[in-house]
């Protein structure tokens, strides 16, 4: 948003002609929310576990990367969950409790000091097979 300033001071014998800005001062945040992490990808797996591994993202909007979030979409569902209960330091993260046999999809976003990002969406979805 773009504004202009007008400024004029007031005492007992009135108020002053106002001072005008005479550039437009613009409003916003001085960094950019950063882009999704890159190479995301599958690490480990076990029968009802997978660990996803990501890159930082290559543009971190101008402010460090804080966290990551993690959200997953189950089988036969449209919706997307927030998959970790606290905010994701490092670069990796396990999700348990999964079901053997059922495609999961998952997608990981980074956050910095104006906000998350974009998502950067594993590029196929994820079966988990039984333990040998």
């Amino acid at each position: 948003s773009e504004y202009k300033f007008r400024v004029s001071a007031e005492n007992l014998y009135g108020q002053s002609v106002p001072l005008e800005c005479k550039k437009l001062i613009i409003a916003k945040n001085p960094y950019d929310a950063p882009q999704g992490p890159a190479n995301v990808e599958v690490g480990k797996q076990t029968e009802n576990s997978v660990t996803l591994k990501w890159d930082k993202p290559k543009n971190d909007g101008g402010s460090k990367v804080t966290a990551y979030q993690v959200e997953i979409r189950k089988p036969d569902s449209d919706i997307w969950e927030i998959a970790n209960d606290y905010p994701i330091k490092g670069n990796e993260f396990t999700l348990d409790n999964l079901s053997t046999g059922k495609p999961y999809e998952f997608c990981v976003k980074a956050k910095n000091a104006a906000g998350c990002g974009e998502y950067t969406k594993l590029d196929r979805p994820v079966t988990l097979k039984p333990d040998s």
